[in-house]
């Protein structure tokens, strides 16, 4: 079963080379762009990543029951230097042409986002609550998914969800204190 907020999966190569990197003494420059999204008050995020070894993987969302989805956006990074392909989200195709490519893009790999909500909010609304898959097909040249899905709930009272977009620089990146 995944967390509601399930960052193992796409944080863990990140984390592992940050210690490697402390333990070694050895730091290089760091910066990220990050623009804001989305945000929600009184939310939570339920969020998976999956990556086909074919070209069929599954994301899951956890999100209880009785739940309202606020938003939900699928995001696809594409084979470094591949080009951007089309997607299907549960039977639904997602053209490039319909996504946003995400900037400033500095990356040979490419990554887009394209706002599911109208495909996920009646499957999870009208499902029982908890944990539901959904099938992402990639055609060729894409590398893996995330599925981000904005909800509120009597449990979410207080709580606020934030979405920013972002990518690092494979040379290195600088940080502003």
């Amino acid at each position: 079963m995944i967390s509601r907020i399930d960052h193992s999966r796409i944080l863990a190569p990140a984390i592992g080379a940050l210690t490697l990197m402390a333990i070694a003494g050895w730091s290089a420059p760091a910066s990220a762009t990050l623009v804001l999204r989305a945000g929600f008050q009184d939310a939570a995020l339920s969020i998976d990543a999956c990556g086909a070894v074919g070209n069929v993987c599954s994301v899951q969302t956890d999100v209880p029951a009785g739940a309202t989805v606020l938003q939900a956006f699928l995001y696809g990074a594409n084979i470094f230097g591949g080009g951007l392909a089309d997607l299907t989200l549960a039977g639904n195709s997602l053209p490039v042409a319909a996504g946003e490519v995400l900037l400033p893009n500095t990356n040979p790999a490419n990554h887009i986002v394209h706002d599911v909500t109208s495909i996920v909010k009646p499957l999870i609304e009208g499902g029982p609550g908890g944990v539901q898959s959904f099938t992402v097909t990639e055609a060729f040249g894409m590398d893996g998914e995330i599925l981000v899905v904005a909800y509120r709930h009597a449990t979410t009272v207080g709580s606020t969800a934030i979405i920013l977009d972002g990518e690092l620089a494979l040379a290195g990146d600088t940080t502003k204190r």
